[in-house]
């Protein structure tokens, strides 16, 4: 399909999408219109340069499988399958209109608020920060502000924020944002999460007040941010006895300095949640417009339309994930059925829609890839849910997959890559070629096979592979780093995991914590646990091998930047 667009024809798309006008070659003239989002979808010049169009190195991928279009490297537009969901169903205009900063209605925000507020990955925040036009060390002094923030949301939450000199130096706007703000939760920051004593805590008339105290912040001028601090200007004045117990005296106040970029963290992650909201709203509007088409049956309109809407908004909506399943799976794309399904699972572990795709799916594959958690989710949803409890007797029978299943099911569509070299993309599914790459590297086999099955399934649009040849390629080490570092700031779900293998591949300290505390923000069990591991032994290589102030967390904070007074 991408073959009969024209070369330009994302610049195109995008100038319909965001309702820009294009001048005679198609190209998306200058708006004066432009309204200021920084997210990276929406960030385009006159030019057409946004981030995601930027040229992959093309010694990434392997030169046998490459497509005669990548020599000279190819856009993560391309490879993300985004452009082909697009061009069969365009969502023109839902920028521009979702954009509009006024007051969000209270329909929009009822059907996206849960029982404690509107959770917001923290990730979709660092990974906003992580794309702003900033210097290495201004990036991670951001990144200290946003951990102090974690820090001072807990003593609001606890009682205990007047203690703070850097709290009590903010404006009462400022300090508003943490009464309408938690950012304790593990990878979510609740808004319009209001104490349990507070009497409108129930009441959904309260959310859009709060968003228009966001939006307001949000608008606020951005000084020039400072670098990061010091490790010497973090060293806590007293390492025990009152200090540790009860925090700083209010006697203690901070410089203005301080209080300046603190205040810019507070306005920048604002700008983050308005971002994020008009996502939500772009994604609603897929959505519905999604379900037409699911309704008349049209899965490939529907699939489309749903993958623009996880496109924009990856960790918002479990129903979005379980509904592209189900048109993957009517389409028969069982390997598709199973990655959606999985992320349904991920967002919402009692999604039964999710659950019973999932099964159905990895029947007819005829193996079980299910990890532990995921068993344990599909045991939960079984246990209040008859149809897939049914189907659960029959999905434990199955064998955990093995290479000669997976050989097996490539048989019919192309040679065994062992014994045959893989000079042409097989018509499968990219996950089963993913699924064959990691199963050769858990048994060490050729890294030159690797390279190709990865190749193949990123030609087949897995963005899993790309990841993995960042990781494993023989391309420079700084092409590999400036695609995990992309694929980090990329609005997908698997941009925590790209941070986290930046972070670990990486001899260079000053990029390495910006990228572990941002893994470290990750829903994933697995992928936090891995991130804290490598903030830990990082932060010890920093101080000589043992703690800086004393305890783990404190040298943790004082690494990435926590309050010292």
């Amino acid at each position: 399909m991408l073959g009969n667009l024209p070369e330009n024809a994302s610049e195109v798309l995008w100038a319909n999408c965001l309702g820009w006008p294009t001048i005679g070659d198609g190209r998306a003239a200058s708006c004066s219109v432009r309204t200021e989002l920084d997210c990276a979808l929406a960030r385009q010049d006159a030019s057409g340069g946004e981030q995601l169009r930027k040229k992959l190195h093309a010694g990434l991928f392997h030169p046998d499988l490459t497509p005669a279009s990548w020599k000279q490297g190819v856009s993560f537009l391309t490879i993300s399958r985004y452009l082909e969901d697009a061009s069969i169903h365009p969502a023109v205009r839902l920028w521009q209109v979702a954009s509009r900063h006024t007051r969000p209605s209270q329909k929009v925000l009822e059907s996206i608020c849960s029982a404690d507020g509107i959770p917001v990955p923290k990730a979709e925040v660092l990974c906003r920060f992580l794309q702003l036009p900033l210097k290495r060390s201004q990036q991670l002094r951001l990144i200290q502000e946003f951990m102090s923030m974690c820090v001072v949301s807990q003593a609001v939450r606890d009682g205990e924020a007047n203690s703070s000199g850097l709290f009590r130096s903010l404006s009462v706007a400022h300090r508003n944002f943490f009464a309408a703000v938690d950012l304790t939760p593990q990878a979510i920051m609740d808004v319009g999460s209001i104490p349990t004593n507070d009497a409108q805590r129930f009441n959904p008339q309260r959310l859009p007040d709060i968003w228009a105290h966001i939006l307001n912040l949000a608008s606020e001028e951005v000084p020039a941010l400072p670098a990061a601090r010091a490790h010497s200007e973090d060293a806590p004045m007293v390492q025990s006895g009152p200090y540790t117990q009860y925090g700083p005296s209010p006697s203690l106040e901070v410089t203005e300095s301080e209080t300046i970029a603190f205040t810019t963290a507070i306005v920048l992650t604002c700008r983050a949640l308005r971002e994020y909201l008009s996502c939500w709203r772009v994604a609603l509007r897929c959505k519905a417009r999604a379900r037409s088409f699911f309704q008349k049956q049209e899965w490939q309109a529907a699939l489309a339309l749903y993958r623009l809407a996880i496109w924009h908004c990856p960790l918002g909506d479990s129903t979005i994930h379980s509904n592209a399943a189900l048109c993957c799976l009517r389409l028969s794309f069982p390997h598709a059925t199973v990655e959606h399904a999985v992320n349904a699972i991920f967002i919402d572990e009692t999604n039964a829609k999710a659950g019973h795709a999932l099964v159905k799916a990895e029947i007819t594959l005829g193996y079980n890839t299910c990890n532990g958690w995921q068993e344990e989710a599909l045991d939960k949803i079984a246990a209040s849910h008859k149809p897939l409890a049914d189907l659960r007797e029959s999905h434990r029978h199955l064998d955990h997959v093995r290479r000669s299943t997976l050989l097996a099911e490539l048989k019919p569509h192309g040679p065994d890559p062992r014994t045959a070299k893989l000079c042409a993309v097989p018509e499968v599914e990219a996950r089963l070629l993913q699924l064959l790459a990691e199963h050769e590297e858990e048994e060490g086999g050729d890294i030159d096979l690797r390279i190709r099955l990865h190749t193949a399934a990123v030609v087949r649009g897995s963005v899993s592979s790309l990841q993995a040849l960042a990781s494993e390629s023989p391309a420079s080490q700084r092409a590999a780093c400036e695609t995990l570092a992309m694929l980090a700031s990329a609005p997908m779900i698997g941009n925590m995991e790209a941070a986290l293998a930046l972070g670990t591949g990486t001899a260079d300290p000053d990029l390495r914590l910006p990228y572990l505390a941002a893994a470290a923000a990750s829903q994933d069990p697995s992928v936090l646990e891995a991130a804290g591991e490598a903030l830990v032994q990082s932060v010890l290589d920093k101080f000589g091998g043992r703690w800086a102030a004393g305890s783990p967390y404190a040298s943790w904070l004082i690494a990435c930047g926590g309050q010292s007074e």
